[in-house]
């Protein structure tokens, strides 16, 4: 199994905790990654969120959401 298998199902699991959460539909995701990752890491994220079903609408920065 590769890591980006393995990433698409804890974002299968965490969308739907959140759809249960909100009682909403969640299609659409802004996803927070370590600064220190690289572009292949973050472009795999990218590729965990398509077989997941996600739509990432961007991808940020850990300090950046926290601000």
């Amino acid at each position: 199994m590769l890591p980006e298998q393995l990433a698409a199902m804890m974002l299968v699991q965490l969308r739907s905790l959140a759809e249960k959460g909100t009682g909403a539909k969640v299609s659409e995701v802004v996803v927070s990654v370590p600064g220190y990752w690289t572009d292949l890491q973050r472009r795999a994220m990218l590729d965990a969120c398509q077989i997941a079903g996600l739509n990432c609408m961007r991808i940020v920065n850990d300090i950046t959401a926290c601000e």
